[in-house]
């Protein structure tokens, strides 16, 4: 895990508890944006890189422009050889996402979207 914050108490928590997670999870200080940062993670080895920013860090205006300068950091270090799944608040910015290289764009608008309309019936 890259993240410029310390781990939140519950996933250090499982981190502790878990030993099968604790042994495959490595929490470093650093930032998706920093090209110097995801080689320090060895973002180039990884088979799929998931990019989650920490909600409490951002707007939800810069959200999604945040988003997208990390899918592009995580694809020039990578070369294009790893796929990236990420994140997106708004709809509108899904293709977006997808231009700039990720495989697979989660959407919370969609998912809310979803979620209402199952409880309407």
């Amino acid at each position: 895990v890259l993240s410029s914050s310390d781990p939140s108490a519950a996933a250090a928590t499982l981190e502790l508890e878990e030993k099968a997670v604790a042994a495959r999870v490595t929490w470093l200080h650093g930032s998706a944006l920093n090209p110097s940062d995801l080689v320090r993670a060895d973002v180039a080895d990884a088979k799929v890189v998931l990019v989650l920013p920490h909600m409490a860090q951002h707007s939800n205006d810069q959200h999604d422009a945040t988003q997208l300068l990390a899918v592009k950091s995580v694809r020039k270090v990578t070369d294009y050889k790893v796929d990236v799944i990420a994140k997106c608040l708004r709809t509108l910015d899904r293709p977006l996402l997808r231009e700039a290289g990720a495989k697979t764009v989660f959407c919370i608008e969609d998912f809310k979207a979803n979620l209402l309309g199952l409880s309407c019936t």
